[in-house]
């Protein structure tokens, strides 16, 4: 007869894989942030899981980022504490409360005028677009500068739709002139349409003029973790080197090649 104590034993060897016990930090993010992150069938992938990934190697401490299904429900395990890290949020006051956020944002969430490529449409400052037809979003915030244009604008210069794939197909048919986009999601949504054959292959957006709008992506570390004196401010040196190398953004081009590679015909 086997003895009491080996039952928890090999309990804990075929539950541990599956209950990621052998994680001393954990790290969730969206599903879909191209190139920062995604995820497919069993992982998360991106270049800021790959920047992780790099910092706690030389760290020596063992890392894992979890899959977990839904950006809400990955704020809600870091919050409780559940998951130690959030993966590229914004600065809100909510998060603040729970979180710690890493001094040094890993990137950022750059917002552009995007146009057809070949368009003879002159832009270096907002007044310039006031002649053009634009197109947004329903609900979408660009920026406080952007958003008091765009409402200053008549109904015939600016209209707006459900997603960023109608304006895109109205900005290539010339329906309208220009869209304000987040310049890694417009490069995703294009190889996306392209992919699906939505759009012609060789139809490309031009990303002109300077930001309209820069939103910095932050890691936060759980409160209820208890780990970013761990950690917290060497993470913020090593993204800060990283930059100063040039080396997230090959990481963020590498990622996006990566992306692109692997959903081929997808």
């Amino acid at each position: 007869m086997m003895a009491n104590w080996v039952y928890p034993i090999i309990l804990m060897i075929f539950i541990a894989p599956y209950g990621h016990a052998y994680a001393d930090v954990t790290a969730c993010s969206s599903t879909n942030w191209v190139p920062y992150n995604w995820e497919t069938k069993d992982s998360l992938e991106g270049g800021a899981i790959k920047l992780l990934q790099q910092f706690f190697r030389q760290q020596k401490i063992n890392f894992e980022a979890r899959k977990v299904g839904s950006w809400a429900r990955c704020l809600k395990l870091v919050e409780s504490g559940e998951i130690d890290i959030v993966i590229g949020a914004y600065k809100s006051n909510v998060r603040a409360a729970w979180g710690h956020y890493v001094s040094e944002p890993m990137g950022f969430d750059d917002i552009y005028i995007f146009i057809k490529q070949g368009s003879k449409i002159k832009y270096d400052t907002l007044d310039d677009l006031a002649q053009y037809r634009g197109g947004g979003v329903i609900g979408d915030i660009y920026g406080a500068t952007f958003d008091n244009f765009k409402a200053k604008l008549p109904a015939d210069k600016w209209s707006e739709t459900t997603t960023y794939y109608n304006n895109i197909k109205k900005v290539l048919a010339q329906r309208i002139d220009y869209l304000p986009s987040a310049s890694w999601n417009t490069k995703s949504m294009l190889f996306h349409m392209k992919n699906t054959k939505e759009i012609p292959i060789n139809a490309e957006l031009e990303q002109v003029g300077q930001p309209i709008q820069s939103n910095p992506l932050y890691f936060i570390v759980s409160k209820k973790s208890r780990k970013y004196a761990q950690f917290g401010e060497a993470l913020s040196r090593f993204i800060k080197v990283k930059k100063e190398a040039g080396e997230i953004d090959t990481l963020l081009r590498t990622a996006f090649e990566d992306f692109k590679e692997t959903h081929k015909g997808k």
